[in-house]
């Protein structure tokens, strides 16, 4: 089964499912992937988290339950999940301005969130080379940041880290102590949810002149998808993710092994065009 049926086939149980108790771990099965790997999939490509999609869903229909006759908004609000009239009235007017008890008197506009589907769309614009590697276990000794995706925060708090970091002169520390020149950007400790460590490191398991606050991890051995760029900070960086979840995973039978990725920035990564980096994904075959 390739990626695009795959997140149908998870869509389809949603939808078939919007009034049992969804269980996460379930719907990522349909997909044949992992809870964390799908949420995020499911996000880049939708603009949606799963939460609020299921939410979104359950509300739109309720509304279409409440216009019929004699119909009782606890019966309604059960259904779909609210354990009590006063939480379903509350999600209910937040989504289409008014309460559940409104929508017979008619006269008001309900918004209506569509069930989605995936399609793979070829654009044509700019090819993805990649290559894949695979690489014995290894250990980073770094510098530690919780961060969270909620909202994208991630996308501001992980080069905000960068630049505190060069700031104290950690960053030029770590590249005169790296033994192969690169310094290295680690997500690790995903917990499922939205939120994992950020550690910008080298490969070692000591530093010499580094207070106690550094950490070292063992990235685990895997199979590598190694993505190249250039370009402007963090911009580059940011689409080359966007592009590899929004593009290269839905168009492979690959999937994320739901262990560290990286982004690796050689001693030499500044040039005229922007700075030179690489983004390392573990990976696993997929199921057909």
């Amino acid at each position: 089964m390739n990626w695009i049926a795959a997140l149908n086939n998870a869509l389809d149980y949603i939808e078939e499912n919007l009034t049992s108790d969804l269980c996460f771990d379930e719907i990522a099965k349909r997909a044949y992937t992992s809870k964390f790997h799908f949420q995020r999939l499911f996000y880049a490509l939708s603009g949606y988290k799963l939460g609020e999609y299921i939410r979104l869903r359950r509300l739109t229909l309720a509304a279409k339950d409440l216009m019929a006759p004699d119909v009782k908004v606890i019966d309604v609000a059960l259904k779909y999940g609210y354990e009590t009239p006063e939480a379903f009235s509350k999600a209910f007017k937040k989504l289409h301005g008014i309460p559940p008890t409104a929508v017979r008197r008619g006269n008001h506009e309900l918004q209506a969130i569509p069930p989605l589907s995936f399609q793979l769309t070829v654009k044509g614009e700019k090819r993805m080379n990649y290559q894949i590697i695979d690489r014995e276990a290894f250990e980073l000794t770094g510098f530690k940041k919780r961060v969270t995706t909620k909202n994208n925060e991630n996308f501001k708090i992980i080069p905000e880290f960068w630049e505190a970091l060069s700031k104290q002169g950690k960053v030029d520390k770590l590249y005169r102590q790296s033994e192969d020149g690169d310094v290295i950007g680690a997500a690790i400790n995903f917990d499922g949810n939205e939120n994992f460590d950020y550690l910008v490191a080298i490969r070692s398991t000591a530093l010499e002149t580094f207070e106690e606050e550094a950490i070292t991890v063992t990235i685990p051995a895997s199979k590598w998808a190694v993505f190249a760029g250039v370009g402007e900070m963090p911009t580059a960086i940011q689409e080359t993710w966007k592009q590899i979840y929004h593009e290269w995973f839905p168009a492979t039978s690959y999937e994320h092994a739901g262990t560290a990725e990286l982004e690796i920035y050689p001693a030499d990564c500044e040039t005229d065009e922007g700075m030179r980096y690489e983004v390392w994904i573990p990976i696993i075959e997929g199921q057909k």
